[in-house]
């Protein structure tokens, strides 16, 4: 009766194997390590790591050159930038340093409540940038100037359903988009995630502006509920889920694409 018992217990105790297989799974995020268009215009991005964290990174549609600093607990204190500001006169390589004083004074300063970035502030036009939170830590809203965007969510899901436009100085210019998502690897993430980077606002000109740092997976279809102007994002990926091409497709434009490389 002992054996029996014993035998009984075991077969009602958890499976390691159930247990694994219920665990979500480990995604490798890989590091972007640049975008070149494969279409007309001067879309590309290179960037530049050190101990996985961004260091610099350019574009040479805007030739600003971009040079990150962190600080004694490796979150991004700011960064500066520069450049010619000619597209005729190509900028190649790393080869600059903005940082080399310890005392070099900041154009862009990161600037955060309990862990979360909620604001860049600077003497550059490519700040301003006001983020709030949901209780949850999700993105709740970017304010930059008079514009206001605010993400919906459904079912506690991770990405947001749609996001409404605000216009601050005019409370009639409201456009609602609503957004869906691929189940894939959003390449802007990792940094987003890592390092609190917010990519896709302080590099203008250099990344599909469809898409958003800020959500685990890469939007394939935006949707003004307004004028029913439809831009649609298709994608090719790697073994990992890694989108390695994208496609742009917005009403009234000649469609852009891109490869996007990884190391």
């Amino acid at each position: 009766m002992l054996i029996a018992i014993v035998i009984i217990l075991q077969s009602c105790s958890p499976n390691d194997d159930e247990s694994t297989v219920n665990q979500e799974p480990t995604i490798n995020r890989k590091n972007m390590e640049s975008i070149f268009p494969t279409s007309n215009g001067f879309d590309d991005l290179f960037i530049l790591k050190e101990d996985d964290k961004i260091v610099k990174f350019y574009s040479n549609n805007t030739t600003y050159y971009h040079h990150v600093k962190y600080d004694s607990n490796s979150k991004v204190e700011g960064m500066n930038i520069t450049g010619t500001l000619n597209p005729n006169t190509p900028f190649t390589g790393f080869n600059y340093d903005y940082l080399s004083g310890s005392n070099t004074p900041l154009q862009v300063q990161f600037n955060y409540t309990n862990d979360l970035l909620t604001s860049t502030t600077g003497s550059v036009d490519l700040v301003g940038y006001i983020i709030t939170y949901n209780s949850n830590g999700s993105i709740n809203s970017l304010e930059r100037g008079s514009n206001l965007i605010t993400f919906i969510y459904e079912n506690n899901d991770e990405n947001p359903v749609a996001y409404i436009r605000r216009d601050l100085n005019n409370p009639a210019n409201v456009d609602r988009w609503e957004l869906t998502f691929d189940d894939k690897v959003n390449p802007f993430y990792k940094d987003w995630d890592k390092n609190s980077f917010p990519f896709r606002l302080l590099a203008t000109g250099s990344l599909p502006a469809e898409n958003f740092c800020f959500f685990k997976n890469n939007v394939t279809q935006r949707n003004n509920l307004s004028t029913n102007e439809i831009t649609n994002i298709s994608y090719e990926y790697d073994l990992d889920n890694h989108p390695t091409f994208y496609r742009i497709v917005r009403p009234g434009s000649t469609p852009k694409s891109g490869t996007i490389n990884y190391n």
